[in-house]
């Protein structure tokens, strides 16, 4: 007959042990020879003395006891900590998916011996323990055999001990905390049944008292219709709000779009955090202005350093913070990149390799595609380019030359100019960028697309 071999694993978890108190502690018993197992309490002061068990069944309690070169009082712990305890791994070995953890409590008398016993299979079990449920639950697909266990203490196994489970008269007084799981689990599952139950009526009441609100709101005869546009190039959320909540609904407006919305007096309609009208009888027919506030970039810097500088960067706006990050590493980076505007998401990426790479790139947003090019090459490269866009055209040229080209940047348009300056020099040279925004109402897209270009042609590979 084949056995199932049992490793059971003691790791000497005494949680508040420092690591070198843990090491002393594991060498002492590593030194110490085997782990007796005992049917009774065991007080002999040598192993010698002990009458050890080798097998034992299902109706019986075990005990073991490990030997020491020190006694166990002698060990440093924590102050304030009142009790520790053994953590053991069962595992069996034909079936490795299978393994329990057994927490064995110290007895606080035994410290001053220079051994330890302890109470290895319980005489009784208490299904409300979770660590005598977990090893019912263990044993419970054990066949009715004799299974051999092998008991280990450290990863040397210097510490062991062997001892047999006999179950092959039957499973005994563990059959009877089976049947008990058994019994608790099914009133478990009643009781989640009832739960369910219970949830689902509560559901369909609310969604029936909630459907009474939708219909009295679609009865009501005040209904009125009303235009929202946006006049911006960036898309805005709408959220309409009622009174009870139950037609409470967002939509999005498309830059340079409007969209209609009926609703009732008494509504309120809001874009973002801000209310941009309350409606009454006289906003029938009305045209309201839901368009964003003017988008300002102020500041931009890379979240990272040393070798993933540059590659993800934090943008600050008055309307909350935006990242850009390169999709790709090594010979690939900076090639391509993502923006994030908690709202549209926009992409870069450089048409070209080689000689030519990082010369002319698209800047890719649902409104179109914006071209990016530098206007030289040579020496000058990557110092003036020009943005083309269906929005209109920018012009951006560095300040200067030589150690502080691409340390600052004028971007010019017929929306206004913006400055892009490099915060500090040396190693930090930049990292962090501060931007005066002057565009007024010029879409964000082309002043990101600009900002870009300054950007990369300071951390260009």
């Amino acid at each position: 007959m084949k056995k199932n071999v049992l490793i059971c694993t003691f790791c000497l978890l005494l949680n508040s042990l420092t690591f070198g108190q843990l090491e002393n502690l594991i060498s002492s018993i590593a030194e110490s020879g085997s782990i007796i197992f005992t049917s009774e309490i065991n007080n002999a002061s040598k192993k010698k003395d002990v009458k050890g068990k080798k097998t034992f069944n299902s109706n019986e309690i075990i005990y073991g006891t490990i030997y020491m070169k020190q006694i166990f009082s002698r060990l440093k712990f924590n102050a304030g900590v009142d009790s520790e305890s053994f953590s053991m791994t069962f595992k069996l070995i034909d079936d490795n998916n299978k393994k329990f953890i057994w927490d064995v409590p110290i007895d606080e008398s035994k410290k001053s011996q220079k051994y330890l016993c302890f109470e290895f299979i319980p005489e009784q079990m208490n299904l409300d323990n979770p660590n005598h449920f977990n090893f019912i639950n263990f044993i419970k697909n054990l066949e009715t055999q004799k299974h051999e266990f092998e008991v280990s203490i450290t990863q040397r196994e210097l510490v062991t001990g062997k001892l047999i489970l006999d179950l092959s008269n039957g499973k005994g007084k563990y059959q009877i905390l089976l049947d008990q799981m058994k019994e608790k689990e099914r009133l478990l599952e009643e009781e989640k049944e009832k739960e369910r139950i219970a949830k689902e009526k509560e559901a369909a009441r609310l969604a029936a008292e909630e459907q009474k609100l939708i219909d009295k709101y679609n009865a009501s005869s005040d209904f009125i219709n009303l235009t929202l546009t946006n006049n911006s190039n960036f898309n805005v959320s709408i959220y309409l709000e009622t009174a009870n909540k139950v037609t409470d609904s967002r939509i999005t407006i498309r830059g340079k779009s409007s969209k209609e919305l009926r609703c009732r007096p008494g509504e309120t309609i809001y874009a973002g955090n801000k209310v941009i009208h309350t409606i009454s009888q006289s906003s029938k027919g009305k045209e309201i202005d839901a368009s964003p506030p003017d988008i300002k970039i102020s500041y931009i810097a890379t979240k990272w350093s040393g070798d993933d500088a540059w590659k993800s960067w934090n943008i600050n706006t008055n309307i909350g913070t935006w990242t850009m990050s390169t999709k790709w590493s090594g010979d690939d980076a900076w090639k391509s990149w993502n923006i994030n505007t908690n709202g549209p998401h926009w992409s870069v990426e450089t048409q070209w390799s080689s000689d030519d790479a990082w010369k002319s790139w698209n800047f890719n947003t649902s409104e179109g595609k914006i071209t990016i090019k530098t206007k030289w090459s040579g020496d000058d490269a990557w110092k003036s380019w020009n943005i083309d866009s269906k929005f209109g055209n920018l012009e951006v040229q560095t300040k200067w030359s030589g150690d502080d080209a691409w340390k600052s940047w004028n971007i010019t348009s017929k929306y206004g100019q913006m400055t892009v300056n490099t915060k500090w020099s040396g190693d930090d040279a930049w990292k962090s960028w501060n931007i005066s925004d002057n565009m007024k109402n010029a879409p964000p897209q082309i002043k990101m697309a600009a900002i870009f270009t300054c950007i990369i042609g300071g951390i260009r590979p």
